[in-house]
């Protein structure tokens, strides 16, 4: 894994009848895709993604297509949190800590 991307958001001007919106960077759970229409976060169910994990990046696709153009946001926001825990003596797990780091650089680019 790396991140090989400094983006992390993209602006689109929807236009009306449209769904589906590319991205070009990792994201690694849904959970950390935030989708917006002109400014406000759509709910989970409102919305689908795939390419989830891939370094390509891959498309959201709107449950509901626009009915007047709008700006449309695809923004990935990660938790803030450390997740990894790493054990005396256990063999180094070198994919858990690139993903760690992975996690930090994404942290990084969001502030």
């Amino acid at each position: 894994m790396t991140v090989s991307t400094t983006t992390n958001k993209i602006i689109y001007s929807g236009l009306i009848g449209q769904t589906i919106f590319a991205y070009n960077f990792r994201v690694d759970r849904k959970l950390d895709m935030n989708v917006l229409l002109d400014g406000v976060i759509l709910a989970q169910g409102e919305w689908s993604i795939d390419g989830v994990g891939e370094d390509v990046g891959g498309n959201v696709t709107l449950d509901n297509a626009l009915t007047a153009d709008m700006s449309v946001t695809l923004l990935r926001e990660v938790a803030e949190t450390q997740e990894v825990d790493y054990q005396p003596f256990d063999a180094f797990p070198a994919e858990t800590h690139e993903g760690a780091l992975d996690k930090l650089t994404m942290i990084s680019q969001q502030q």
